[in-house]
């Protein structure tokens, strides 16, 4: 049995249902090459290309943006990050207060950067051997990284 490359094998996997999967983890110009390989080999008429990065669109490359529907994402709105926040909190084990939770709403642009800041500030109660996470834990996030 040759060697499948992830692509290959994703490609395989998923004819049968005529929609494709790819985690774009590769830099673009290998995700490009890898889809020309796919046509060049036969591709299904009927099919879905889905992918999904978090990058601008003037990083994708022009050749691969002109052959896609692009949909784009709202960003999260400040109420949203405070209840992500709060699930991480209660996830990193630690009750967090209201005001510590609105601070890592304001400075986070997403979901990710909510639940990082929690997990940070997790880190330093329990350092701190603290019961809980306070507005202030959260401060010395934002100011020291």
């Amino acid at each position: 049995m040759r060697k499948m490359n992830i692509i290959s094998g994703i490609f395989q996997e998923s004819v049968r249902h005529k929609i494709i999967y790819l985690q774009m983890w590769q830099p673009a110009i290998h995700f490009v090459m890898n889809i020309h390989q796919i046509f060049q080999r036969g591709m299904p008429a009927a099919f879905r290309l889905i992918g999904a990065t978090t990058r601008q669109p003037s990083e994708i490359p022009p050749a691969l943006r002109s052959r896609v529907v692009e949909v784009f994402c709202r960003p999260v709105d400040p109420e949203e990050l405070t209840y992500i926040a709060a699930n991480g909190a209660k996830k990193g084990g630690l009750p967090i207060d209201k005001e510590a939770l609105q601070l890592s709403a304001e400075y986070s642009e997403n979901g990710r950067d909510a639940v990082n800041m929690v997990q940070m500030a997790v880190g330093l109660a329990e350092a701190g051997d603290k019961r809980f996470i306070e507005k202030g834990d959260v401060r010395f996030i934002i100011e020291n990284g």
